[in-house]
């Protein structure tokens, strides 16, 4: 891939000693130094071991705290049926509950009475979890500090896992109360990416992904007169496509990045071109939406 992170120490000096005792005090002052050296050499690597973690984030630990929803135009036509003031604290106690069973739980059956949709999603669920056991994120804070957004049916913000990752969580308000967006969280697909990669399927299917501005063209996609590159990404950072499509026409204008950003969360339909070249390309095909929540039943 072309992309894809001292201490100054005096010592007192004895003024005329004998040999025997200056052999002895230059010996105790060079073992002295020597510790003190080691110690430094620990601490420096232990430094150096924790800075990244600590002060350099990666850049895939940044990108989950990109909102699932902030570019979703679709649902400012969705009815509302409850609406939480961001004003009103209210809203935390209602989320709180939700949101850490979710992440506490450990297999599928405690999960599906709190999602959306069950009747569509559980069989989606069992697929992600073959064994049907859930290895819990846990939570460390709720709404992480400026990630709140509310609009009409959908609730979401940034939490924080015991392992100090930020990932956004939407919550759906439905009939049946609040209700987690599984699909969204786990930026499910139709099929998986290393599945895709394998079979490099001519034919369309649906992915959420993180798209951003690329210049690479090479192979079936050489000509940069004619084609557009992105750079594609799965949610989890784990797997990354360059993705193509005709330079200039509507769908190119519709998934390109708004001006001053330089990713844009979608969901699009992806299929490789006859006879590959490359498992790295691939065409875009079609945009279902911006943002990863899909309105009213999921597809």
């Amino acid at each position: 891939d072309d992309e894809p992170a001292e201490e100054n120490h005096s010592w007192e000096k004895i003024s005329h000693p004998s040999r025997k005792k200056r052999s002895q005090h230059s010996h105790a002052r060079l073992l002295l130094s020597l510790g003190i050296l080691a110690l430094l050499a620990v601490f420096g690597g232990l430094f150096l071991f924790l800075k990244p973690h600590e002060v350099m984030p990666s850049d895939s630990d940044q990108r989950t705290t990109l909102s699932p929803v902030i570019e979703s135009k679709v649902i400012e036509k969705t009815p509302v049926l409850q609406e939480i003031q961001l004003d009103d604290p209210s809203y935390e106690k209602v989320a709180e509950p939700m949101v850490r069973k979710f992440l506490e739980a450990t297999s599928v059956e405690e999960i599906l009475p709190l999602i959306r949709h069950p009747e569509i999603t559980e069989s989606r669920i069992r697929s992600f979890y073959p064994d049907g056991k859930i290895q819990p994120t846990g939570i460390s804070m709720l709404n992480v500090p400026g990630s709140l957004i509310a609009q009409g049916q959908i609730l979401s913000f940034a939490i924080r896992t015991l392992d100090q990752l930020e990932k956004a969580i939407v919550l759906i308000h439905t009939p049946q109360g609040l209700k987690v967006d599984w699909e969204s969280w786990v930026g499910w697909s139709d099929i998986s990416w290393e599945k895709f990669t394998a079979q490099k399927p001519q034919e369309i299917h649906t992915f959420r992904v993180i798209l951003g501005n690329v210049h690479y063209y090479n192979f079936d996609f050489s000509d940069d007169r004619k084609w557009k590159s992105y750079r594609i990404e799965s949610p989890d950072g784990m797997h990354s496509f360059y993705g193509y499509v005709e330079k200039g026409s509507i769908l190119d204008q519709k998934i390109r990045p708004d001006m001053g950003m330089d990713r844009s969360i979608l969901m699009l339909t992806l299929k490789y071109p006859p006879n590959a070249a490359s498992n790295s390309q691939v065409l875009i095909d079609g945009l279902v939406r911006r943002g990863w929540v899909e309105e009213g039943e999921p597809q």
